[in-house]
């Protein structure tokens, strides 16, 4: 199978949230959903959810464009922007559906760029996801 990603990829853990996004017209009421990034690039990232409702069909995702917000805790930086997904790989045949999505990134700022390749050499990893999470256990 040909690579077609315009980056190598680094397996460096974030949490994300998303929703869908302009023209997904059946998808925009939805939540928002959440999990975390499996592996990153300037370019994308591949991000793992769980929707334990059954909103999503995977197959169908291919193509929807979704905001989303990933935050570098120890950059002071939430990356805000929108993505492609470029494909789907999922298990749906569990009542929790866990779904991998290809997400391309679109319209990264400059700001947005610079602090993603800080991130991207730095030797944070799963300490920021940690460090995340425990962010969000710790909010009243």
């Amino acid at each position: 199978m040909e690579d077609k990603r315009q980056s190598p990829r680094k397996n460096k853990p974030l949490s994300v949230s998303f929703g869908f996004f302009g023209a997904n017209e059946a998808l925009v009421g939805l939540k928002n959903f959440s999990g975390f990034v499996e592996d990153i690039s300037i370019s994308g990232a591949r991000i793992q959810i769980v929707d334990p409702y059954g909103f999503l069909h995977g197959k169908e995702l291919t193509g929807k464009v979704i905001k989303f917000s990933m935050p570098f805790p120890h950059l002071d930086y939430t990356l805000v922007t929108t993505g492609t997904i470029q494909w789907v790989k999922g298990d749906n045949k569990s009542l929790n559906q866990t779904f991998s999505l290809g997400v391309q990134f679109c319209n990264l700022s400059s700001t947005d760029c610079q602090y993603l390749e800080s991130y991207l050499s730095s030797n944070l990893g799963d300490h920021n996801l940690l460090w995340d999470l425990w962010n969000q256990e710790v909010k009243p």
